[in-house]
């Protein structure tokens, strides 16, 4: 089975306040980390203070196999955020 790397961008400012999109779909991981590394088209927008891309399954619904995070201001891989210390299948919405 094909894997998908789906790219989301999102802002974490407080519990309640978490805004997110998906902003791209890649072939390999590299592809997706290359995006975030060179800040490819403004990633952070002045808005957005994480990165994160999900391995996911080509086809119906399934969860995600591993999860990458990235702090945006800097471009480098992070832990996961508290707030997100529970959520799956974040990119699939």
């Amino acid at each position: 089975m094909k894997i998908i790397y789906v790219l989301m961008n999102i802002r974490i400012h407080s519990q309640s306040d978490l805004n997110s999109r998906v902003v791209g779909w890649f072939s390999t991981l590299a592809s997706a980390q290359y995006i975030i590394r060179e800040n490819f088209l403004n990633l952070q927008e002045y808005y957005y203070t994480h990165a994160v891309i999900e391995a996911v399954p080509e086809g119906l619904f399934e969860a995600q196999r591993e999860t990458w995070w990235y702090n945006l201001e800097d471009g480098l891989a992070c832990e996961r955020p508290f707030s997100y210390e529970s959520v799956v299948n974040l990119t699939m919405g």
